[in-house]
């Protein structure tokens, strides 16, 4: 916060803020995205193919 009280972001911080904005535009819980954060903040080389999965479980569950 800066002197007046005023919330200061760094642009990493935003992007995660649109992120998440943005997938609950698209109907997913908050359940739903903790799980897709944790799952970006692990990475690692299992990363695109567990947010593959993340994203195909979430569509078949709503189909």
């Amino acid at each position: 916060m800066n002197k007046n009280n005023i919330r200061l972001f760094d642009q990493e911080s935003i992007n995660w803020l649109t992120g998440v904005k943005y997938l609950k535009q698209c109907g997913m819980t908050v359940e739903d995205i903790k799980t897709y954060v944790d799952l970006c903040l692990k990475g690692g080389s299992t990363f695109v193919s567990a947010i593959k999965s993340f994203f195909k479980a979430k569509r078949d569950r709503s189909s």
